[in-house]
């Protein structure tokens, strides 16, 4: 299909991004599901170092080498980070990207706790995380909302993220069904 036809297609283009099992490796298999109003677009995928610093930019990349590049107008992601403690910088995703972000949780965002892992993280194995830590900061920009048993960080008003977050959980649950299928050969879990 045509770019130009994807585009005169109405409804708001999601990027659902979830990274595979890291156990026992190196490297994460990273999948994005495109989806708009409920239909699949488009997969695409890539990989992250379990626990580094190359999400954000691991992403980016994904996304601008891609034909949904201009189209994709979200990206959705379980959490704040990938394969572990792999942390999104959102603000640089949004500078770069020119997209809203959608963090998508089962449980109640608890302030403080992913910074504290973080320095746990970094004092345990004599890294530098004030990476992370940066990217971690940036996440109080985001706005909280709880809707049907989840709890949504976005930049997002609260009506745009209500009307979109039925379509972002199915992307986000698919992309996380494919990533710990191809990675392991069979899915299971949820997100």
């Amino acid at each position: 299909m045509k770019a130009d036809a994807v585009e005169s297609k109405k409804g708001i283009r999601i990027l659902a991004v979830a990274s595979g099992p890291i156990e026992k490796r190196k490297r994460a298999l990273v999948i994005g599901v495109v989806e708009r109003e409920r239909i699949v677009e488009g997969i695409l995928s890539c990989s992250v170092e379990v626990d580094g610093d190359d999400a954000t930019r691991s992403m980016g990349d994904m996304l601008s080498s891609s034909k949904f590049r201009e189209l994709v107008k979200i990206i959705a992601l379980d959490g704040a980070a990938l394969a572990g403690l792999n942390i999104v910088n959102v603000e640089e995703l949004k500078r770069r990207l020119g997209v809203h972000l959608m963090l998508i949780t089962r449980h109640k965002p608890r302030k403080g706790r992913l910074e504290r892992a973080i320095k746990k993280f970094g004092k345990a194995n004599g890294l530098d995380v004030s990476q992370k830590l940066v990217a971690c900061g940036n996440l109080k920009s985001l706005n909280t909302f709880h809707e049907e048993g989840i709890y949504i960080m976005t930049d997002l008003e609260e009506s745009s993220t209500r009307r979109l977050a039925p379509t972002a959980f199915e992307a986000l649950r698919l992309a996380h069904l494919i990533a710990r299928g191809i990675a392991t050969g069979e899915s299971k879990g949820r997100i």
